[in-house]
C-alpha cells in the first residue's frame, strides 16, 4: 500500500483552523475544493498527464448526497486508452462508495481526490522526469506532491471562503 508522506500534517493543520469556524456550510466546502482542484492545474507542480486519465479521476463527494469531479460531463469521467473500461467502472465504485459512507451526515463534509489506482503512487514519484506540456501551453510543469502542494498553497484562501460562507447563528 502507498503512503502519502507529509500530507497528513497539511490537512491536520487545515482541520484545525476550519474547527474554529463555527457553522461551516456546504457551500464554502464545495468553493474550497474548487480553489484547490484549479490549483492543480495552473500552478507548479500541476497534476501530471499522460493520457489525462489521472486529471479525469478527480471527484468530490459530499454529506448531501452531490458528487462531482472536474473533467466529467454528466458524470462520467473522461477516461482514455486501453483500461478505459476498468477506469470508468473503478471511478464508478469509489465515488459511489464514498458517496454512501458519508450521505445523510448531520455536519457538511466534503471528500475530495482521485480515483485512478496509481494516484498515490504518481503523488510521491519525488524526483520522476514527469511528461511536461507541449511548449507554449498555458500550463503550468507537472511534478510530484501536486496534491499536497495545491492544500499548503490554498490553506489560506479555503479557510478564508469557508469563512466568508459560514452560516451566523
Amino acid at each position: 500500500m502507498a503512503v502519502v508522506e507529509g500530507l497528513g500534517r497539511v490537512i491536520r493543520n487545515l482541520d484545525k483552523e476550519l474547527r474554529r469556524i463555527e457553522n461551516v456550510t456546504m457551500k464554502g466546502l464545495i468553493r474550497g475544493s474548487i480553489i484547490i482542484r484549479r490549483s492543480m492545474d495552473d500552478n507548479a507542480p500541476s497534476i501530471p498527464v499522460d493520457l489525462g486519465n489521472l486529471r479525469a479521476s478527480w471527484f468530490t463527494v459530499t454529506s448531501e448526497g452531490q458528487a462531482a469531479g472536474l473533467g466529467s460531463r454528466a458524470g462520467i469521467a473522461r477516461f482514455r486508452g486501453p483500461n478505459k473500461a476498468d477506469m470508468v467502472s473503478d471511478h464508478h465504485g469509489e465515488v459511489g462508495k464514498y458517496a454512501t459512507e458519508i450521505k445523510g451526515r448531520r455536519d457538511p463534509l466534503l471528500i475530495m481526490g482521485f480515483t485512478a489506482y496509481y494516484a498515490t503512487y504518481v503523488h510521491e514519484m519525488v524526483g520522476a522526469n514527469f511528461k511536461q506540456p507541449k511548449t507554449g501551453a498555458m500550463k503550468a510543469a507537472t511534478g510530484a506532491k501536486f496534491f499536497e502542494a495545491a492544500l499548503k498553497r490554498e490553506e489560506k484562501a479555503v479557510f478564508n471562503v469557508i469563512k466568508s460562507e459560514a452560516r451566523i447563528k
